[in-house]
């Protein structure tokens, strides 16, 4: 079934014995259908999904549907249009979705753009009132296992879902509240483990996203004395709350996947100190925070430790303990040093990635122990002139990043290169001009003819206005990456002898006007992808049926300009 909604014509009452709906929307006009002919459809079963909900007259057409009644609907997703005028359009979204309620058998439950300022009663409590019970106290939705409130951006308090038993996912975006508080979680009339004493607060939650929250700044957990919380949760991703000051030390020893972006004012990582168990941890955009918690090095289950764009970050710790990690991502501007032993403990160290830590001079030398290394990307490090230029202990490497101006001798770099046989993708960035370029590439011939090199990716800079011809040698590479290059204004025939390409790159070539000849490319005969990002003159050239240059590329399977796809 299609997930891109559908219009229909009105009359879709009529079609009593239908049993499953496209997603369906609502356009308002006088022939289309409308939400109150659902009431008439009484085998619908599995999922409803509704569109331009901004087009429902009031409450009692809403209620018609009589969403309520049908006990076979598993799944309902409710949209309303993003991008509407807000005047007096909150008011109608409360009492349309008040006249939504679904019946309580549901297991998911979607909520996309609702601009109201708080939710109904039903949705707030998570119980609603079916025909067999007017007049009788609601019943909850017990059976809920998913539950997605996206967009709600004038919403400014948060319903209590706690109580929910078998709630597995929780997706909460673009909220406008301040604090998440007790009313968040449950009281002990709503679940309560007689086994203890205890509450238990969201018992069966296993994955819990909280986006795009501008005003949060508080995040209060009830006392552990009394309640349980998120006793399975297992990842936790926190994101674009930008005056979010703490993160809750939430003891979860299920938790294994932790995701902390853009919390631009978080002052502490307590929940790092108390969540040993942690396999995954990735933290990104931060202004107050000066170090990681010594804590860290308790984490010796985790694989994957990403840190990023920490403005006031200086040095870091020493992760000896952490003998299972596999990869290791940094990048951070105001990183002056790393402890001599830095990757002394590092065993199972497959991947590491420095990038973008202009002020970090020097490679700890316990790199070289690292002879498990599979990828090693080393880019944008400025002050740094101590990338190792003998490879020979990382024979395994698959994958190298490096920059030119961060190596003593390129030539030393390129003998280096020259002897790793299992590297498949290189990437090289810091070109100060187009004759440093060319004299790379010229050494660099016999590896060219000769490497088993799959993908290439260069990063150039200002004054480079043509690629060296001997890229043309790489007739092994299947993708080619081109990004940076500000004065390059055209890509010449060579790259019709790059005769295994399947993806071609573009990104951030504001001067490249055109590509080759439209015989150049059909000489192509592999090449299946073209990516074109923020590169606005080779954009207009290519506008999909009406571009001067359409005509070159309108053969390829895939066609993506700025991120968004056209062919």
């Amino acid at each position: 079934m299609t997930t891109t909604p559908m219009y229909a014509s009105k009359g879709l009452a009529k079609l009593k014995n239908l049993e499953t709906l496209p997603h369906l929307a609502l356009d308002g006009g006088v022939q289309g259908w409308t939400v109150d002919e659902l009431g008439c459809l009484h085998e619908l079963k599995g999922e409803i999904c509704i569109h331009g909900l901004e087009h429902v007259q009031d409450e009692e057409q809403a209620g018609k549907a009589a969403l309520n009644r049908n006990d076979k609907v598993m799944k309902l997703t409710l949209t309303w249009a993003q991008n509407r005028e807000e005047t007096g359009q909150g008011n109608s979204d409360e009492v349309v979705l008040d006249g939504l309620q679904p019946h309580p058998g549901i297991t998911s439950l979607e909520l996309k753009n609702f601009y109201g300022r708080t939710f109904p009663s039903w949705l707030m409590n998570m119980a609603v009132v079916t025909s067999e019970l007017i007049g009788g106290n609601p019943r909850a939705l017990t059976n809920l296992t998913m539950l997605k409130l996206l967009n709600c951006r004038n919403c400014q308090t948060l319903p209590t879902l706690g109580h929910l038993p078998f709630l597995r996912t929780l997706f909460l975006s673009k909220f406008d509240v301040e604090t998440i508080g007790s009313e968040f979680y449950a009281s002990s009339r709503h679940y309560y483990d007689p086994g203890n004493g205890l509450v238990k607060a969201f018992p069966s939650l296993t994955k819990l996203v909280i986006s795009g929250f501008p005003r949060l700044t508080t995040w209060i957990v009830p006392s552990q004395k009394v309640t349980i919380v998120f006793p399975c949760l297992e990842r936790l991703r926190v994101k674009d709350c930008p005056e979010l000051k703490s993160v809750p030390a939430l003891h979860c020893e299920s938790l294994t996947h932790l995701k902390l972006h853009e919390l631009r004012c978080l002052e502490s990582l307590d929940i790092v100190k108390v969540c040993t168990g942690l396999t995954t941890l990735r933290m990104r955009g931060n202004s107050f925070l000066t170090s990681l918690p010594a804590e860290l090095a308790n984490c010796r289950n985790l694989q994957r430790l990403e840190i990023a764009n920490f403005d006031k970050i200086v040095s870091l710790p020493s992760l000896n303990s952490l003998g299972s990690l596999q990869l290791l991502a940094i990048s951070c501007r105001a990183l002056i040093s790393l402890p001599d032993n830095f990757f002394h403990g590092l065993s199972s160290l497959e991947e590491l990635g420095l990038s973008d830590s202009e002020k970090l001079v020097s490679i700890p030398k316990s790199l070289e122990e690292r002879t498990s290394l599979k990828k090693l990307w080393i880019i944008g490090m400025d002050s740094c002139k101590a990338i190792p230029t003998d490879l020979s202990m990382f024979r395994r490497l698959s994958l190298l990043g490096f920059s030119s101006y961060s190596v003593k001798s390129l030539r030393s770099m390129l003998e280096a290169v020259e002897q790793l046989p299992l590297l498949r993708v290189l990437a090289i960035e810091g070109f100060k001009d187009e004759q440093q370029l060319q004299e790379y590439f010229s050494d660099m011939t016999p590896f060219l003819r000769l490497h088993p090199l799959k993908e290439l990716g260069l990063v150039g800079s200002l004054h480079i206005r043509s690629l060296p011809e001997q890229l043309g040698l790489l007739t092994r590479i299947t993708s080619l990456h081109l990004l940076w290059f500000y004065d390059l204004e055209e890509i010449s025939e060579w790259v019709c002898n790059l005769s295994s390409l399947e993806s071609l790159e573009l990104r951030l070539c504001p001067s490249l006007k055109c590509l080759p000849s439209k015989e150049a490319l059909r000489r192509l005969t592999k090449l299946r992808r073209l990516l074109i990002n923020d590169c606005p003159l080779l954009a207009e050239s290519y506008v999909k049926d009406k571009g001067p240059e359409w005509h070159k590329i309108e053969h390829l399977n895939y066609i993506e300009v700025d991120g968004e796809e056209i062919y």
